[in-house]
């Protein structure tokens, strides 16, 4: 029983939930509050940060000393994005920069990356580095194939660099769960803290340093969502969970939402 903060910090969103939960199970909302910004971000970070020199980033190429465009290696930071550069008139382009460049073997490390589609194997790496920062304080992006040999050492402290601003976000949204709430930190009997990023340990000392330590709680990192969809479906079939039926979706005027039951007022 008590005043629960609960985060719940994914790959693709933070989502955190103040409520008071009774000690016979019942429970009462106080606020809620998220942001997008959760494992996927920070994947992309590394990326753009740390990886992208790897690729042909900053190099000069040309009789006019022209640069790679930006815009590409914002689409190398993004898994989905990347599967759809490997286009012949994207790699012709790439072939025509390694030919002027005083750096081609960054150019054919980028060219092998899009036409042998090692992107998904790239942040598959990306992903391992982060996740093994979680318990020590160095570790590296090893990414091999054909033209392609990446050793890219990443510590702990230049990770939280890296996210830096997305930590600023996090905190921010905490702190708005908790005005909307109107509740003081001191307030708060307990933090969970569940989702797969909670485990990085910069954002527990964030809680940690807002809450204390002794406050925070882990659980099911990796098997809340389904274990509350779980029991979410078992307090429905008994009765005891009202929940909105929606029907098809529809959009209308950019906005989606949910044709009315049967007997009720759009």
């Amino acid at each position: 029983g008590g005043t629960v903060l609960v985060v719940d910090r994914g790959g693709g969103t933070l989502d955190v939930t103040v409520m008071v939960q009774g000690r016979a199970g019942g429970r009462r909302v106080l606020s809620t509050a998220g942001v997008g910004v959760a494992g996927d971000v920070f994947d992309r970070k590394i990326v753009i940060e740390r990886l992208a020199g790897h690729f042909g980033a900053g190099l000069t190429y040309g009789p006019k000393g022209l640069r790679i465009p930006r815009r590409v290696f914002d689409e190398l930071s993004d898994w989905h994005a990347l599967g759809q550069m490997n286009r012949p008139d994207f790699l012709h382009y790439l072939a025509e920069v390694e030919r002027t460049t005083r750096q081609p073997g960054q150019v054919r490390a980028l060219r092998s990356l899009v036409g042998n589609n090692y992107g998904l194997r790239l942040f598959e790496q990306v992903e391992r580095a982060k996740i093994a920062l979680s318990g020590v304080e160095q570790a590296t992006v090893r990414l091999r194939g054909h033209d392609l040999a990446v050793d890219e050492p990443l510590s702990r402290e230049q990770f939280e660099h890296t996210i830096r601003a997305e930590a600023n976000a996090v905190a921010a949204c905490v702190d708005e769960a908790l005005r909307l709430a109107g509740l003081a930190p001191g307030q708060v009997d307990a933090v969970i803290r569940t989702g797969g990023s909670s485990l990085i340990p910069l954002f527990q000392r964030l809680l940690a340093d807002r809450f204390g330590a002794e406050k925070l709680r882990a659980i099911d990192e990796f098997s809340s969502v389904t274990a509350g969809l779980a029991i979410a479906s078992h307090l429905l079939a008994r009765g005891e969970l009202e929940l909105p039926v929606y029907g098809p979706e529809i959009l209308e005027q950019g906005t989606v939402v949910a044709r009315p039951r049967d007997g009720e007022s759009p």
